[in-house]
């Protein structure tokens, strides 16, 4: 089930980040610019896998509770995703033309 939620969350994103991305790219660069949209989605995930996995296990080796570190693992991913909306609101803003 958690995969699932996961699934239609990503996939409901990923065609507006896109967007956002290529608005402002002339037609002549889209490859190039795909590519490194890509490229920086493959990289976030890995950090943010990478730094989701720490906040998981670090407090576990400091004896801390599963359901704590579940917490904070949890609360690490949602702080995230907050960042991401509020740089995704700011930038409908400063773009008119994408809103």
């Amino acid at each position: 089930m958690s995969l699932l939620v996961a699934g239609v969350g990503s996939g409901s994103t990923i065609s507006a980040d896109i967007t956002m991305s290529l608005a402002s790219v002339p037609p002549v660069m889209g490859g190039a610019a795909g590519g490194a949209i890509q490229t920086g989605q493959r990289i976030g995930s890995a950090v943010g896998a990478a730094l989701l996995a720490a906040a998981f296990r670090l407090p576990l080796a400091n004896g801390t509770a599963l359901g704590v570190a579940v917490g904070i693992a949890f609360g690490c991913a949602l702080a995230f995703t907050l960042v991401a909306l509020v740089m995704a609101v700011r930038e409908l803003r400063l773009r008119p033309d994408l809103g």
